[in-house]
């Protein structure tokens, strides 16, 4: 059951977006804590795109509540991220 079908593409392409960020990011980055925290966003990307297809293959409400844990986890992952690199500079 998808609400809005017609976001379902643009959702799909931010998550590509964020996956090339964190992958390039990981490539420019010499700093080892902001490697990990890369590592991590991507692992995070990957585990939530599995879990949004199989929300919409089977449908159950539990994985939607999971990939809406891991989404939020991404996007706190990068707000650390953007913080670490202002207290440095």
């Amino acid at each position: 059951m998808v609400l809005f079908p017609q976001l379902l593409g643009i959702y799909a392409v931010l998550a590509d977006i964020l996956l090339v960020i964190g992958i390039y990011g990981y490539s420019r980055v010499k700093n080892s804590l902001e490697k990990r925290i890369l590592m991590g966003i991507i692992g995070l990307l990957v585990i939530a795109s599995i879990l949004g297809y199989l929300f919409l293959s089977y449908g159950e409400s539990i994985v939607l509540i999971i990939h809406f844990i891991f989404a939020l986890s991404i996007l706190s992952n990068f707000s650390v991220l953007y913080g670490i690199e202002r207290v440095i500079i």
